[in-house]
């Protein structure tokens, strides 16, 4: 039975902390694990799959009772792209975690983000108090080890860790790069915060803790149903399919191997107009040259076969040549009995079909050295001083952003990036760097690929394109 109940008593511990102590509002991280769940403005990053409110069934170690009311625990949750999942407990359940560290799931953190952090400190306090005082031999272990920390802390050390760690401008980026690290209010922060109230508004809890866990398996919640959907590397998918794999190539003699086929990718970069571009300084209408690209990525097959042994009974004699009725058989004493035996295997195949998304596009152009050589050396004998001035252009993500999608498990990379404003005559080379996420039975993969581009120069003599 949640309620109200989980709001009040969050909202209960939290008005007597800060009567207790009055401290600015800061966050910090813990160790690792922190990336994959913010950008670096604090905002959540798009791939980021929200799984909203999660109630705990079955949970023991939450032993939070007003009367005869259970409280039931209760978070939000979230799973990364790179397959975290990220469980946000409220403030009665973090201190029920704290209680009970081990059963609860709170020692599996690989990293935490805070940013009510001296509530969120006094809360696993409490937590991890109410645990040792009623015999969690967990709790006490944390207590004691605090204890031991306490009684043996360097204080000038300390001083000079936390100044170390303090970062009051960085906060988000320092996260994303799995740092510790700590800061008063700052923007990042307030983006934060802004996140956990919605949240918490939804929710009706309060809350101030983001727990990080590498597998969801780890994770109080255990994992979704669709989790291999939602993120294919996670831990425990990875470790699925490679089990998979494995029993598919250890299988029946008789079975066919199992094969991975990954889709064959087709892409390419090219000039798409005008026919003949000219250099932005003899180009009235700032035209410029438009250049586009293309990548496709068909899906991976993976087909197994599983071995289904096909049994048969059979009645079979216990001496041989002695089950006859008469004569010297029947001397032999034998006796028929019923034997289940292999009569054949049969192989039941299996198809799965994974869709391959395309995590990173990067394109660029480069003026060749031959074109540069030209100019430095020919043009420059018509017109003094000619030099190069822009050899090369980052065109995405630098002019443009790329566009993908997938669809029917293919995936797909296309785009223009227009009017680029070439300043040097003369052969660029295109290039399409080109960069997948993978499957769950294969890993990333990255493709390349080239084309080219004249841009044109308009002599006093002739038209020149640096070309010869």
């Amino acid at each position: 039975m949640k309620p109200a109940i989980n709001m009040l008593i969050s909202i209960s511990f939290i008005l007597m902390m800060v009567l207790a102590i009055v401290v600015p509002v800061q966050a910090s991280t813990g160790t690792g694990g922190t990336s994959g769940l913010f950008d670096d403005n604090g905002n959540l990053l798009p791939g980021v799959t929200d799984l909203g409110e999660q109630t705990i069934t079955g949970a023991d170690w939450m032993n939070l009772k007003i009367g005869p009311i259970d409280i039931v625990p209760t978070g939000h949750e979230y799973v990364t792209t790179d397959g975290k999942t990220v469980f946000v407990p409220s403030t009665s359940t973090l201190i029920a975690m704290a209680a009970n560290p081990d059963e609860s799931g709170l020692s599996n953190t690989v990293g935490d983000i805070s940013v009510y952090d001296p509530i969120a400190a006094q809360a696993i306090w409490y937590g991890a108090t109410l645990g040792a005082i009623s015999g969690n031999k967990d709790a006490q272990a944390e207590m004691a080890s605090w204890g031991t920390t306490l009684l043996t802390m360097n204080v000038s050390d300390k001083v000079k860790q936390l100044i170390s760690e303090y970062d009051p401008t960085n906060f988000a980026n320092d996260v994303n790069k799995d740092k510790t690290v700590w800061s008063l209010v700052n923007y990042d922060i307030i983006t934060m915060v802004g996140q956990l109230l919605k949240t918490d508004v939804n929710d009706k809890d309060i809350s101030t803790l983001y727990l990080t866990y590498s597998s969801c398996s780890a994770s109080p919640t255990g994992c979704a149903n669709n989790i291999c959907k939602l993120a294919p590397q996670e831990a425990s998918c990875a470790a699925a399919a490679s089990a998979a794999v494995a029993k598919a190539s250890t299988s029946y003699a008789g079975c066919p191997a199992s094969t991975i086929v990954p889709g064959t990718p087709s892409y390419s970069i090219y000039k798409e107009a005008p026919n003949d571009p000219l250099v932005v300084g003899q180009d009235p209408n700032k035209r410029g040259a438009d250049v586009g690209y293309s990548a496709k990525i068909p899906p991976t097959v993976y087909t197994y076969y599983v071995a289904k042994p096909v049994y048969k009974t059979i009645r079979v004699c216990t001496v041989e040549g002695g089950c006859g009725t008469t004569g010297a058989s029947k001397k032999l004493g034998g006796r028929v009995v019923s034997a289940t035996v292999l009569d054949h295997v049969d192989c039941e195949k299996h198809v799965e079909v994974y869709q391959e998304s395309i995590t990173g596009l990067g394109a660029t152009a480069s003026l060749s050295q031959e074109s540069i050589n030209w100019i430095n050396d020919k043009l420059s004998a018509y017109y003094y001083r000619a030099h190069t001035l822009q050899t090369s252009f980052n065109l995405i993500p630098g002019l443009a952003s790329a566009s993908t999608y997938c669809s029917n498990k293919v995936c797909y990379a296309s785009g223009s990036v227009t009017h680029i404003q070439f300043r040097d005559p003369g052969t660029y080379g295109l290039s399409l760097v080109v960069r997948t996420s993978g499957t769950p039975v294969t890993t990333g993969r990255t493709f390349s690929t080239a084309g080219s581009l004249t841009v044109s120069f308009i002599a006093v003599r002739l038209i020149e394109n640096g070309s010869n």
